[in-house]
């Protein structure tokens, strides 16, 4: 967007009597810019703040066009909690739009009363609305018949691109991410149980994983944690991508707030709204997902194939888990892999963190590595945590020293039901990371 758009942009902020631009403004946004033909051009923006070590306030802004929106006179711009999700997954975000904007239901009405759509409403009764973002909003619903809790995704058809419909022999012309979530199948990715149709709507119905916890939030109640614990949820994490990439599929918005827990720590990764397919020779140039998550490299702008940012994001993502806090609280910090750990662990997980987090993609670990990496599949003994003990208040990390057999799972299964050994002396690592990473090993 142009300077004049920009301009444009803070001064519509003022006549709406809201506050310009701050380190406050944090989230997903309707309203207008200024061509410079001087037209109006109603658009969808992301903004993100991010403090630089200069101590300027530097405001990250993606900006597309709505398309549905061919004139404008007047906007609601409303201010969300602070969140980054781009796509519609269970947040806090919302984007509000006034009925001048061609009529369309504001967040508010849609928490009121739901679009009716006679097959859905036959079969399941909706308590309450979870979730929203730009392109619709998320519920949960009831199956009356079998009282089972289901989450219901309301994707507003008007906001799927025309290049992100799928014509399906079964279901008929359908968004991607249906699309792609109804032809995968892993004991760690969110299901499809069905599909409605109405006309502004489509209407995906999910299992409901536990309670519906996501791993943010799992993080926010600080539980007490080791390694093994670390290692187990990742593992799952590894597993579920592995898959995707094998399938030619890239999620693109890998982070805490779309993967789901329950009380045996058994993971699914949600909000497939970003997810593309990944073709041979072509590369990505959109930016998808949270800023907190994005490499270096696609920071910058430049082009990508997928599973390189999806393993930045897994190494944010495990970070976050192990440390409780984002490793990165700068954009100057992501482009330089500037990140200092807040307390030691052990050097096997530093080592893969540093591995993950290198700012040259070619020089990360690779997915499939991580599938026989020794830390990740370290055996685990599960029937030594409880949901309780673990998520009660903890002063402080669990710092393990051990050294571990480690014998490579022939099965995913497998490897959800390795036994624990004794702990031993942890074997020191170089403080730097050489070409040949330390890993564990059978003795």
């Amino acid at each position: 967007m142009d300077s004049n758009g920009v301009t444009e942009l803070e001064d519509l902020c003022v006549q709406e009597n809201l506050s310009p631009l701050d380190e406050n403004v944090d989230g997903h946004f309707a309203g207008v810019c200024q061509h410079k033909d001087a037209s109006l051009i109603s658009i969808n923006f992301s903004v993100n703040p991010m403090h630089l070590e200069t101590g300027e306030l530097m405001f990250c802004l993606w900006v597309s066009q709505d398309l549905n929106q061919s004139s404008l006179t007047s906007f609601t711009l409303d201010i969300p909690s602070s969140s980054n999700d781009d796509s519609m997954g269970i947040s806090d975000s919302q984007v509000n739009t006034s009925s001048s904007l061609g009529g369309g239901k504001t967040a508010e009405v849609i928490e009121e009363s739901y679009p009716p759509c006679k097959a859905f409403d036959d079969n399941y009764q909706n308590l309450r609305t979870v979730g929203h973002g730009a392109f619709g909003f998320v519920v949960e619903s009831l199956e009356q018949s079998t009282k089972l809790e289901v989450i219901v995704k309301y994707i507003l058809r008007s906001k799927v691109l025309s290049e992100n419909w799928r014509d399906d022999p079964v279901l008929g012309r359908i968004p991607l991410e249906v699309s792609l979530l109804s032809h995968i199948s892993h004991p760690n990715i969110v299901q499809v149980l069905n599909v409605f149709f109405n006309k502004e709507y489509v209407l995906m119905v999910m299992e409901k994983h536990g309670s519906g916890m996501d791993l943010f939030e799992f993080i926010e109640h600080k539980p007490v944690m080791d390694e093994g614990l670390y290692s187990y949820i990742f593992r799952q994490l590894v597993s579920a991508i592995a898959y995707l990439h094998r399938s030619g599929i890239v999620h693109r918005d890998i982070k805490d707030e779309n993967i789901i827990v329950n009380e045996h720590f058994h993971i699914k990764l949600i909000d497939f709204g970003s997810a593309a397919y990944m073709k041979p020779g072509e590369m990505f140039a959109t930016f998808c997902g949270t800023v907190e998550y994005c490499s270096p490299e696609v920071l910058m702008g430049n082009w990508y194939d997928g599973p390189e940012l999806e393993v930045w994001s897994m190494g944010v993502t495990l970070y976050t888990l192990v440390y409780g806090e984002n490793p990165f609280f700068t954009v100057d910090d992501i482009l330089a892999c500037n990140f200092k750990p807040p307390f030691p662990v052990s050097d096997y997980l530093t080592n893969l963190l540093s591995w993950m987090l290198l700012p040259e993609p070619s020089d990360r670990i690779t997915v499939e590595e991580l599938e026989t990496d020794g830390w990740v599949f370290q055996p685990v003994d599960m029937t030594q945590y409880s949901w309780q003990e673990v998520m009660s208040s903890s002063d402080g990390p669990t710092i393990p020293e051990y050294e571990v057999v480690y014998d490579e799972p022939s099965l995913y299964e497998d490897s959800l039901r390795l036994n624990c050994i004794h702990t031993m002396p942890s074997v020191p690592s170089p403080s730097n990371r050489c070409k040949s990473r330390l890993h564990f090993r059978s003795y």
